[in-house]
């Protein structure tokens, strides 16, 4: 990452990508025909064509040369090492040439990751399939803003000839015209849509219109909405959720690509057939109505930022106006700033006790070792199970200081006894038992 080849790399792809990635954000709008991308392709064409210039690399490559000096890090600017492609690549009989100077040898990559970027836009947009989508798409509009079609419609009667009476067709145009003379279209979505809300009557006029839009509608052309379909169908089924089954998968894609004609439904009505669907949830829920809930069909248009002020304080939010008597409701946030609700931490200081704090407030836990007052313990010995005399455990030699030190603390606070014999078990008349354990010397 520090040589001047990924420097001079990392900067000669962001000043590409940026006008690349302009023309791919533009053409993944809803609204956009396929004129009007192939006007924008070829802009973004002539504007890498331009920069695709002596003059043009060696302005940038003077200003990557001065940015990467303020970077100590960074190396100098060096020509690789010769290397020669292998016999069966090479064209002729004479010399490889080999670029003399740092600046030719980016220069070669300057205009080499130019060439590939033209080569890939036009390689999208000068495909056959695209020529008969714009050529159809075009017909439609330039018959709705009156420009001349003569050069499409003669596209047509070439191409479609089998599809449509070219003669009935010229005389379905005015009237197509006529009735969406009120149109603002844009592009082939817009006509689509106001062409499906025409009575049935009137579409069987234009009909021959309507088989233009059905062969547009099956034309093989791929556009950014199926890509983000494919998109939201990952999002929705995820890895972690990958049980999800198909008929739930398929309901939540139809609510998730058709979220405006989501959004009229009525919420009480969904929250009623949901409830009636099972004898329990009628029970804990019974029926809904309309005041239960804010329906999203009662959001007036009125949706801005308004400055809110009261005793306590003010502030500025987004307030939403809805139709109906309800009451005001505010967020934490915008509550909390308008003094509303005080929730006030200043200081969070854990404290730890300590041992002589532990044993001065619970000291009438701490007297004795080891010992319980006043209770008896009661050994139930088996007389049919015969004694087992266990070796004792060698202690390691490492182990063996630390060993007699504990039990010599635990002989001075009282909770052994050393003893020097062997294990011995009795029992008393008063039945009770005690077990000494000796140690062996070893």
């Amino acid at each position: 990452m520090k040589t001047y080849d990924f420097f001079f790399g990392l900067n000669l792809g962001e000043w590409l990508f940026s006008h690349t990635d302009n023309l791919s954000k533009t053409l993944q709008s809803t609204k956009m025909c396929a004129a009007s991308g192939q006007r924008l392709a070829n802009l973004t064409k002539e504007v890498l064509q331009k920069i695709r210039s002596d003059e043009s690399f060696i302005l940038y490559y003077e200003a990557i040369l001065i940015k990467s000096k303020n970077i100590p890090s960074i190396s100098e600017p060096t020509l690789p090492r010769k290397r020669r492609a292998p016999a069966r690549f090479e064209i002729g009989t004479g010399m490889p040439s080999y670029p003399t100077t740092s600046q030719d040898y980016y220069r070669q990559i300057y205009f080499e990751c130019i060439d590939f970027m033209i080569n890939a836009i036009e390689q999208r947009f000068n495909q056959p399939s695209f020529s008969v989508y714009e050529q159809m798409e075009s017909f439609l509009l330039k018959v709705l803003n009156d420009q001349d079609y003569s050069t499409e419609l003669q596209f047509l009667e070439d191409n479609y000839s089998g599809d449509l009476d070219i003669g009935a067709l010229k005389s379905q145009l005015e009237i197509f015209k006529l009735l969406l003379k009120d149109a603002d279209c844009v592009c082939f979505y817009d006509m689509l849509v106001k062409i499906r809300e025409l009575p049935e009557p009137e579409k069987k006029m234009i009909s021959h219109i309507i088989t233009i839009c059905k062969l547009i509608q099956v034309n093989p052309a791929t556009s950014a909405s199926a890509e983000r379909s494919f998109s939201a169908a990952r999002r929705l089924k995820t890895w972690l959720r990958s049980t999800m089954s198909q008929e739930r998968l398929n309901n939540l894609t139809v609510i998730n690509e058709h979220k405006e004609r989501t959004d009229g439904l009525c919420l009480v009505d969904i929250a009623n057939e949901f409830c009636e669907r099972n004898e329990n949830r009628k029970r804990n829920f019974g029926r809904f109505v309309e005041s239960d809930c804010y329906q999203h069909s009662n959001i007036c248009a009125i949706c801005q930022k308004e400055a809110l002020e009261c005793l306590t304080g003010a502030t500025t939010t987004q307030v939403h106006v809805i139709k109906g008597n309800f009451g005001c409701l505010l967020s934490y946030q915008t509550a909390s700033a308008l003094g509303l609700i005080m929730l006030n931490v200043n200081n969070v200081k854990p404290e730890h006790a300590t041992h002589e704090q532990l044993m001065k407030e619970y000291a009438h836990l701490f007297n004795g070792i080891g010992t319980i007052k006043n209770f008896e313990v009661k050994l139930h010995i088996d007389d049919t199970v015969p004694p087992v005399a266990q070796t004792p455990r060698r202690i390691p030699f490492h182990m063996r200081q630390k060993v007699s030190d504990a039990l010599d603390t635990l002989e001075s606070d009282g909770v052994i006894e050393k003893v020097s014999d062997a294990c011995i078990l009795y029992r008393t008349s008063e039945v009770f038992t005690r077990m000494l354990i000796g140690f062996a010397k070893e």
